[in-house]
């Protein structure tokens, strides 16, 4: 494939347009089970749907949290939801449970950088998981 197929497949991606990467692929079907991106696509929306239910429930408890959505211009390896509560950074980078050592190289680092500057930051699964990892560091803030 030439560069420029490769790179509409990356924006098509990005943007979560999986026909139009299928009619790309030569698919023709907005079905892709026989796609080799099939567990990509799948994996990305999975964790966008989590990703919503966190943020619902984060709300929900009163507190302030956005969505982080990765480009060009973004720092690479920033947790996906971003919250304050009670003037306190909370980074969560979320992932599947069959995935949550999923971590890349990059992500680590800049946990670790969010950590070193006493902010928080956990992979979480679940919206209980996120809230308990919340609650958990508002009564243990160093830690």
């Amino acid at each position: 494939m030439s560069l420029t197929v490769y790179a509409s497949m990356y924006y098509y991606l990005q943007y979560g347009l999986r026909r139009r990467i299928l009619l790309l692929l030569g698919q023709g079907s907005s079905r892709c089970a026989a796609s080799p991106l099939f567990g990509v696509i799948m994996t990305t929306q999975a964790e966008s749907r989590l990703s919503r239910k966190i943020m619902k429930e984060i709300r929900a408890a009163g507190h302030f949290c956005f969505k982080v959505h990765g480009g060009p211009t973004m720092v690479a390896g920033l947790p996906d939801i971003i919250a304050c509560v009670d003037g306190h950074f909370y980074g969560l980078e979320t992932k599947m449970p069959d995935k949550r050592d999923n971590v890349s190289e990059r992500q680590a680092y800049v946990h670790e950088e969010i950590r070193k500057s006493h902010g928080h930051v956990a992979v979480v699964c679940s919206p209980q998981e996120a809230l308990d990892f919340i609650k958990y560091a508002r009564i243990n803030p160093t830690e």
